[in-house]
């Protein structure tokens, strides 16, 4: 699991903030805590901050794959903020920063 993690739901936005790193140790559950978070949440929007997410591997990018689509069937628009350069770099070298609209 990261090392944290958390939600803050406003005006129908929710705001995710993810801490340490996804990889395949934890990438299920944070795909769990995540898709339960949309669900219970009744969020329009999910603004997910990557300030303090410092690793991303191929087991993460699944996990952002699944959580994205499944926002996306839902109504839900998707965000992503302050992508950490490493992270940032992950993402554009397995080719998925344009889709989940992070690249630059």
């Amino acid at each position: 699991m990261p090392r944290a993690y958390r939600m803050t739901v406003v005006d129908g936005v929710c705001t995710v903030r993810l801490v340490g790193e996804i990889d395949f140790a934890n990438a299920d559950q944070v795909t769990d805590w995540l898709l339960n978070a949309i669900d219970g949440s009744k969020c329009t929007r999910l603004d997910m901050n990557f300030a303090e997410l410092a690793f991303l591997d191929s087991s993460g990018i699944r996990a952002l794959l699944t959580v994205y689509r499944h926002a996306i069937n839902r109504d839900v628009e998707v965000n992503f903020h302050t992508i950490q350069p490493g992270v940032q770099r992950t993402l554009r070298l397995a080719g998925v920063d344009s889709l989940l609209g992070t690249g630059t």
